[in-house]
């Protein structure tokens, strides 16, 4: 059973606290208690690398670090699935891309925690102590490199971004990339009608979609016809909070 690591007192160095010494069993560290910014850019993107998983990422690198986890990322690399909470806006759009599609999972969650709830019931609020920050360019160059390499080549099978801005990303681009997931989780994710109806439109002419979670999505612009067929087609589909007309 492969060991999991949380904030864990460093084996490397008594100066990089809560780094994990990746050797023998140890293949996955959640790090959702974990504040490494003092870790030397180097040595931590090393280690992380030597991981097969990295999960809850939620706590930031600084710039530095983040860009040398890319970039060992795309060189030696020995991760299949991640999850962060960071925005990778300091990561070379391209580098990011090419780490990301050298995984079989990733995770992005772009949501920013605070420590009161909000009380207003608006687009950017919701459920307790989460407050969603959007913005409609500052991803784009990575959203639209992520999806043009994912179209090329990719081992991504399972991908889940969490409010993300997707509305001025390419439909077709969006969709054609997506599709050929296995597993699909958007949650909260802005986008527009025509993403949606060119993602249930690949996903039914592709059939490799076996698993969906849509989140606040409205998907009263589909054809009922069309959007039953498609759900029908997959193994397993978990609709939260989305918008359905009464012949849906």
């Amino acid at each position: 059973m492969p060991t999991t690591y949380g904030a864990l007192t460093s084996k490397i160095t008594p100066y990089v606290p809560y780094v994990p010494y990746a050797a023998g069993d140890v293949t996955c560290w959640n790090t959702s208690t974990v504040d490494v910014k003092l870790a030397h850019p180097g040595l931590l993107a090393n280690v992380l690398n030597q991981l097969e998983e990295v999960t809850n990422w939620t706590n930031g690198m600084t710039d530095l670090q983040l860009k040398e986890f890319f970039k060992q990322m795309n060189e030696n690399s020995s991760l299949k699935k991640l999850g962060m909470g960071m925005n990778p806006k300091s990561v070379d759009p391209v580098c990011f891309a090419n780490a990301v599609t050298r995984l079989e999972k990733f995770d992005l969650d772009l949501g920013v925690h605070l420590d009161l709830a909000c009380d207003f019931d608006c687009d950017f609020c919701n459920y307790g102590n989460r407050f969603y920050l959007y913005s409609d360019t500052e991803n784009m160059p990575h959203l639209t490199e992520l999806f043009s390499q994912m179209n090329r080549k990719s081992n991504l099978k399972t991908l889940r971004l969490r409010e993300v801005d997707l509305s001025l990303v390419d439909p077709n681009l969006f969709a054609s990339a997506v599709s050929g997931l296995e597993d699909l989780n958007l949650s909260m994710a802005i986008k527009t009608d025509q993403h949606t109806k060119e993602l249930f439109d690949l996903i039914r002419s592709k059939a490799q979609m076996k698993h969906i979670k849509l989140e606040n999505f409205d998907l009263r612009p589909l054809d009922p016809l069309h959007l039953a067929t498609t759900l029908c087609s997959l193994e397993s589909v978990n609709l939260k909070h989305v918008k359905l007309s009464s012949l849906q």
